[in-house]
């Protein structure tokens, strides 16, 4: 985890432009947020780097894309086991009355259910090849595309 107080706020020199070193260091930060479950804009602020500026880094540099890409992979799993706490938990859904009767609390377990399938929809967004339930069928034949489909009538001999 990134220490704040190691975050150098005012990164910038020569007026608007980040040298190298900043980029870099400002992309592992931001980075290491979104891997932790933070959002873009959330991680981009604390550093104090416009979310835009971050973005056209990420799309200007392999190197860039490829920690981006793995930051919100790790994402997708944050949020997977975010899904498995609020799923087990089951603190609110029954409170008890005045009369000691049992009372299912159906907003609480309604707005778990919309927490969980929230975070399950971005999940697949993130990551689809883990947490996607669309399925595709591959149309190759050894790591070549099937182009040409032939189609044979074979009839019995009599």
């Amino acid at each position: 985890m990134v220490d704040q107080t190691t975050i150098n706020y005012d990164m910038k020199t020569n007026g608007n432009r980040y040298s190298k070193e900043q980029k870099d260091n400002a992309v592992l930060k931001i980075t290491e947020y979104i891997s932790n479950g933070r959002s873009i804009t959330a991680a981009c602020k604390i550093i104090d780097v416009n979310r835009s500026t971050y973005l056209r880094w990420v799309s200007e540099c392999d190197h860039y894309e490829k920690s981006h890409f793995l930051a919100m992979q790790t994402k997708a799993d944050v949020i997977f086991e975010q899904i498995l706490t609020i799923a087990d938990a089951t603190a609110d859904d029954v409170t008890i009355d005045d009369d000691g009767r049992k009372i299912t609390n159906h907003n609480v377990i309604q707005r778990d259910r919309l927490r969980v399938d929230a975070r399950k929809w971005i999940a697949a967004k993130m990551n689809p090849k883990k947490y996607s339930d669309k399925y595709s069928i591959d149309h190759t034949s050894k790591d070549e595309r099937i182009t040409r489909i032939e189609r044979h009538i074979i009839t019995p001999n009599n």
